[in-house]
């Protein structure tokens, strides 16, 4: 609902303007950030406040995507000053060093852009040259994997579902058709026909949740729009949003964020529900009935409330109703999932039920 900027000390901001490139936390103190396209990567230990710059072999110019499994254990992408990509190891010792590729790109302008990995031997990595890089030795060394996208195009993302299935995302705006798709453990790559829309967009994340449900910002190219592509096992949904989605993150199981630019954000749950408190040990006072229900639903509550509302899986309010009402009439909304959202005094708890 609201967001704080900080003052990120320790920075190597370059005149013209940098851009946070990649950025993963593996606590809530430690994390590292890819700034570029000349500043680095750094590394947090108090939340982001204050970042220390990591040192890079002297062949990684250009830092682009990090991946790490721990702290102390973990890759650097990017690309060289005329050797095209390039991918650094890093051990928590005082500088990184380089692993192996092969057939890397011959010049500056092709980079690694993303990573993903299965396990601790087999790994993925996205490449601006578009190409896909693989490795089943943890890192060490990297063979490069044609995409099959016409020349030029570049590969934006990767995201391995399991000991064979993977995805990558590429970026032809007004003629990408489909996500790539590999069915042996990235060894090669089509264009998966399931995942085709009209949008014809640019395929910029994709990212897999806790239910493993998996989903895809993109650009579409019916400008300035994006669109969210959603799989959750059987068929590719997806839906247009108002800005192009280049990132996304999900928490729990379910709480699914896209970033647009200029401080866009959108999220798959209403953020008015949203809160530390909805798992607490209250929550057990609440008891919603019929579920589902057709025209009625009934509160049982032990606690007085302040206030109450309904939102759809949209985030949109359609009902709210007074304090202490014990029963609501649903009749008006249309069949479909929805949140109640109920305000007590030391607390916001949220009771999804179907109206059928």
């Amino acid at each position: 609902m609201t967001w704080n900027q900080i003052n990120m000390s320790g920075l190597n901001v370059f005149p013209g303007g940098e851009h946070v490139l990649d950025l993963q936390f593996m606590t809530d103190m430690t994390g590292y950030m890819v700034l570029g396209p000349y500043g680095g990567t750094y590394k947090t230990v108090d939340g982001g406040l204050n970042w220390t710059s990591v040192p890079v072999s002297g062949n990684l110019c250009f830092q682009e995507a990090l991946y790490f499994f721990d702290e102390d254990n973990g890759f650097l992408g990017g690309n060289g000053c005329f050797e095209g990509e390039l991918i650094d190891i890093y051990d928590g010792s005082a500088m990184t060093t380089q692993a192996t590729l092969s057939g890397n790109g011959p010049g500056s302008g092709e980079s690694i852009v993303d990573f993903d990995f299965h396990n601790a031997n087999f790994g993925l990595a996205a490449s601006s040259g578009g190409r896909i890089y693989r490795t089943i030795d943890g890192g060490q060394n990297w063979d490069s994997i044609p995409a099959g996208l016409p020349n030029g195009v570049p590969v934006t993302s990767v995201k391995i579902i399991d000991d064979t299935l993977a995805y990558a995302g590429y970026d032809d705006l007004g003629s990408g058709f489909g996500l790539l798709i590999s069915t042996d453990a990235g060894l090669t790559w089509t264009m998966d026909g399931n995942s085709a829309t009209f949008y014809y967009p640019a395929f910029y994340d994709i990212i897999e949740n806790n239910l493993g449900h998996i989903y895809v910002g993109c650009e579409s190219s019916f400008a300035p729009l994006g669109v969210i592509f959603e799989h959750k096992g059987s068929t590719w949904n997806y839906v247009s949003v108002d800005q192009p989605i280049y990132s996304m993150t999900s928490y729990a199981d379910s709480v699914v964020w896209g970033v647009g630019d200029s401080g866009y954000v959108v999220v798959n749950v209403p953020p008015a529900t949203l809160s530390n408190d909805e798992s607490n040990d209250q929550a057990a006072k609440i008891c919603v009935f019929p579920n589902p229900c057709a025209d009625q639903i009934s509160l049982h509550i032990t606690d007085n409330i302040k206030s109450g509302c309904i939102y759809n899986l949209a985030g949109q309010k359609v009902k709210e109703f007074a304090n202490n009402t014990n029963s609501i009439d649903v009749s008006l909304l249309e069949n479909g999932t929805y949140l109640l959202k109920l305000e007590f005094e030391d607390r916001i708890e949220t009771v999804k039920f179907l109206k059928e």
